[in-house]
């Protein structure tokens, strides 16, 4: 069986897209360019798809792709945002409100909530909390970032390019990352909190 779609005339297929086997079409899907997408298949409604490579078996929900590469077994959405240029590798996750632009993401790798992730190589195994942001504009240049595999980026942590992560850095929630890593370190950057005890304002 090749792509079946639940309402046909809702969607927009460009003259050069192709379908792998058994691939579902749910309705307001907009797919354009030469975009290929692969066996077993996923595709929910209201995606808009544009000059895209999407690897067999891969679930996208909500989202926007251009330009853009998935591999086999990813999840997209929902609500993702995929620019341009972008290389997703195998089983990874790219959830709700992840952005990424020139982003280059090792298999099994998940940015799962609230992310920007620009002009970045980043290796596999690796975990991106929420609100996790690569600082790549100095206001007048882009600047890449790499890091390597099996890191894990804190939730609103920040990667202030250019930068190297090494590998199995672990990066603690809320710490700015100004400088290199070496592998296997820990690392903290956060301001300290001041406790007033009893200090609340309460309106009664």
């Amino acid at each position: 069986m090749k792509a079946k779609f639940l309402f046909k005339k809702s969607c927009v297929i460009g003259k050069n897209v192709k379908f792998g086997k058994n691939v579902i079409v749910y309705p307001n899907n907009v797919i354009l360019g030469k975009t290929k997408i692969g066996d077993g298949c996923i595709l929910y409604p209201n995606n808009f798809i544009n000059s895209c490579e999407i690897s067999h078996k891969v679930e996208i929900k909500y989202s926007y792709l251009e330009n853009s590469v998935v591999g086999e077994s990813s999840t997209i959405g929902p609500f993702a945002n995929l620019r341009s240029k972008n290389i997703v590798g195998c089983n990874c996750k790219i959830g709700d409100f992840v952005e990424l632009k020139n982003c280059s993401m090792g298999n099994n790798t998940k940015a799962s909530h609230h992310s920007y992730l620009g002009d970045v190589e980043i290796g596999e195994r690796c975990n991106v909390g929420a609100g996790v942001i690569v600082a790549n504009f100095d206001g007048e240049k882009k600047h890449k970032s790499y890091v390597g595999d099996d890191v894990f980026l804190g939730c609103n942590s920040n990667l202030i390019s250019p930068i190297f992560v090494a590998d199995g850095t672990f990066v603690c929630a809320g710490t700015t990352l100004t400088q290199d890593t070496n592998k296997n370190d820990f690392v903290i950057g956060r301001a300290r909190e001041c406790v007033k005890p009893n200090r609340t304002m309460r309106k009664k």
